[in-house]
């Protein structure tokens, strides 16, 4: 098995394809096999009333929009990793993120931890029919164990993401001793 490591850009390229591109270019030179990042499309995901975290200054709505990639941005970033030999892959936070995922050829899908009990999202990207990764990050056991056993009527390949989503985490809270019960439980 080998191992992949995958750079979370995420939204930190703050809404700019150019800084998105040199955080590609620094995940690669450190040998990164993945670059992820996150699509959102924020009047299909949320309401605009959406309160945000305490820490965060402007409302979540407003914040995720002025992050946005566009469809071209997502195209252009897609070909620079293919150009770059690093693979391009995001988190889609609705169908339509999933659908413009899907329509620039993205190999396979990563879900947030966020979207594991939104079923008809996951539904809807399993049905894409491409390899999918998992993130345990902010979700308990159990809500990981009843995904995956709801996933169960799929053949997609599967990866679980053990994540721990503290930014940065303490090293007593990554609970890594989490990712052989995994492997147990979910061979």
């Amino acid at each position: 098995m080998k191992t992949t490591i995958i750079a979370e850009i995420g939204i930190n390229h703050n809404g700019s394809v150019d800084i998105a591109k040199r955080l590609i270019e620094s995940a690669k030179k450190a040998g990164a096999d993945v670059c992820k990042f996150q699509t959102h499309m924020p009047d299909y995901q949320m309401l605009r009333s959406t309160k945000s975290a305490e820490y965060v200054k402007e409302d979540i709505y407003s914040l995720l929009n002025s992050v946005k990639l566009s469809q071209k941005d997502h195209v252009d970033l897609k070909k620079f990793c293919d150009d770059m030999e690093i693979e391009f892959l995001s988190t889609p936070f609705s169908k339509e993120a999933a659908n413009l995922l899907n329509d620039i050829g993205v190999q396979r899908f990563k879900i947030g931890s966020g979207e594991l009990t939104k079923y008809d999202l996951l539904d809807y990207v399993f049905q894409l029919n491409k390899p999918v990764i998992l993130s345990s990050g902010m979700s308990s056991f159990e809500i990981v164990q009843n995904s995956i056993q709801y996933l169960s009527k799929y053949s997609n390949e599967v990866s679980l993401l053990h994540c721990t989503s503290l930014y940065p985490p303490d090293a007593n809270q990554v609970n890594l001793k989490m990712i052989p019960k995994y492997k147990k439980l979910f061979p």
